[in-house]
């Protein structure tokens, strides 16, 4: 009999998702032509992996860590399964050619007396040796299993080499990306058990693997490379460099990396070895594509790496990163440890504060009834109080907030300018309170208003105005000038922790908008904010 084709199941869905970004963001961070491909159907996300403030560590996997990535818990089948970092990516599943279908009933395995939809998928059988078509049966499938890891890096302050790389590391370009596949297992099973005695049988059996990209190119290693089973057991690693230059137009660009099966017979057909982003027709996104569950009518993604050519950090100094790549469907959160970080432990409680609805309608100024973006102006603030009647405050950036809410929206980089736009709301104007008798002629901030007892235990000099979300973003006080919060710290804490945010855009590449060099003309730096103990 001639095998058809098919690829096994469906990955878990997972308790912890990627966030759920509108269609202006989605297409921020994905509409290019390096990332777009046509059509595919959606399941759940993949797991995502936040960034520390920390000594900075690229946490790259290897094969066999990726290998051994865990199912998630709620569903039977975890085929296909991802590891997805900021600066990597790992994918691993089983991949296998039958000519039936079996599907999940409740936990029960059922076979389907039809022809599975996926033969469909490819132009041919598999190149099976006539000898080995007449010792299997309708039941028997074969199967083997892809696995890849992509490394990303950053650069150190010149923007020639890569930041903390290490030996292996040492000629590399911060714009570079370390690509590795790995095909095992190779095997025939009927209904769960294996039928080792056709191991040998496969040996002559002919796979080719093909790497293609888009935005990038294959600098070392050779993207087609068709062998027979028995020498992909004997040389089962594959190692590429991939490199991505800088546009004439932008000072960055997106990688697409797309690994295939893709040889059988003497044609061409592609089988993708990744698990694809799909958005819906108006550009939201719904989730990522386990191969197994039909062919849907909407928009689908490949994983893709965003490369720039920045300068950020602490300008200047050796701290400072120079370009990089990370991969845009991971999470970039800024996770701040109440015990590790304390020398910034003042800003930590600040933010904490703000992010909790529990407790930030007593954050300032404060939020009343009545009280509107509108009617509110710098030289008026509203009264210290408390009066009793303050409200809750919607403060988005809190990373363990649900998805989809509004506390659990990223940040998002702003321009040039945000900053100072975002400080001009409480800081630099002559203001007065006329029911509590207090006038600041001269300009400062609202925080020696609001905050008058911190900076009597820091001294004047000592003391300087925190606000959440972060001056750089535009979720800043300018925003609507409600939903923000201020609060006088010493000004070690507030330095340490501006250098701290700092070191945290450079390493996971936060650029702020430019929409003169951003190909989509919208911003593509989303993160979010966590504290643990």
């Amino acid at each position: 009999m001639a095998l058809g084709s098919r690829i096994k199941g469906d990955l878990d869905e997972v308790q912890v998702f990627q966030r759920a970004l509108d269609a202006t963001q989605v297409l921020a961070l994905l509409a290019s032509p390096a990332a777009a491909r046509p059509k595919a159907s959606a399941t759940p996300d993949a797991t995502v992996a936040p960034a520390m403030v920390g000594g900075f560590n690229y946490n790259h996997p290897s094969l066999e860590t990726c290998y051994a990535t865990q199912r998630a818990p709620r569903f039977t089948d975890a085929y296909s399964r991802m590891q997805e970092r900021p600066h990597s990516a790992c994918w691993t599943s089983w991949i296998g050619h039958g000519g039936w279908e079996e599907v999940d009933d409740n936990g029960v395995k059922k076979r389907k007396n039809r022809t599975a939809w996926w033969v469909r998928l490819f132009p041919g059988p598999l190149r099976i040796p006539a000898y080995l078509l007449d010792k299997v049966t309708d039941d028997d499938v074969f199967t083997f299993r892809a696995t890849w890891v992509a490394h990303t890096y950053i650069g150190n302050h010149t923007g020639n080499a890569v930041y903390k790389g290490g030996t292996d590391a040492k000629d590399l370009k911060p714009q570079d990306i370390k690509f590795f596949v790995k095909l095992t297992d190779f095997g025939i099973w009927n209904r769960g058990v294996r039928r080792s005695e056709l191991d040998d049988d496969l040996k002559d059996v002919q796979i080719e693997f093909d790497l293609d990209t888009q935005g990038c190119a294959v600098k070392e290693g050779n993207p087609t490379q068709l062998k027979t089973i028995a020498n992909w057991r004997s040389t089962p690693y594959l190692e590429y460099l991939i490199g991505t230059n800088k546009p004439a137009s932008h000072d960055r660009e997106v990688c697409s990396i797309e690994p295939a099966i893709t040889k059988y017979e003497d044609k061409k057909g592609r089988l993708p070895l990744w698990d694809q982003e799909v958005l819906s027709e108006a550009g939201k996104r719904q989730g990522v594509v386990r191969w197994g569950q039909g062919v849907p009518s909407n928009y689908m993604w490949t994983p893709s790496y965003r490369c720039d050519w920045r300068e950020l950090g602490n300008f200047g100094e050796e701290t400072a990163n120079t370009g990089g790549c990370v991969y845009i469907r991971a999470d970039r959160v800024f996770t701040m440890s109440k015990s590790r970080d304390n020398e910034f432990l003042e800003v930590i409680e600040h933010i904490e504060k703000a992010m909790d609805p529990a407790r930030n309608h007593l954050t300032y100024p404060p939020y009343r009834p009545g009280d509107t973006t509108a009617n509110r102006v710098k030289n008026r603030p509203p009264v210290k109080g408390p009066l009793g009647n303050e409200l809750q405050k919607v403060i988005p950036g809190n990373y363990d907030a649900a998805p989809g809410t509004p506390r659990g929206e990223p940040l998002w980089r702003g321009q040039k300018g945000t900053y100072s736009k975002n400080r001009r709301v409480f800081s630099g104007t002559p203001f007065s309170v006329p029911e509590d008798n207090w006038e600041l002629p001269f300009g400062g901030t609202y925080c020696r208003y609001y905050t008058k007892d911190a900076y009597q235990k820091h001294g004047y000099a000592n003391t300087q105005c925190d606000e959440y979300p972060f001056a750089s973003t535009q979720e800043g006080a300018a925003k609507d000038k409600i939903n923000y919060s201020i609060q006088g710290v010493h000004e070690d804490h507030n330095q340490d922790h501006g250098d701290a945010l700092k070191a945290f855009y450079g390493h996971y590449r936060l650029l702020d908008y430019d929409p003169e060099n951003t190909i989509t003309k919208v911003s593509d730096s989303p993160f979010w904010v966590r504290i643990t103990n």
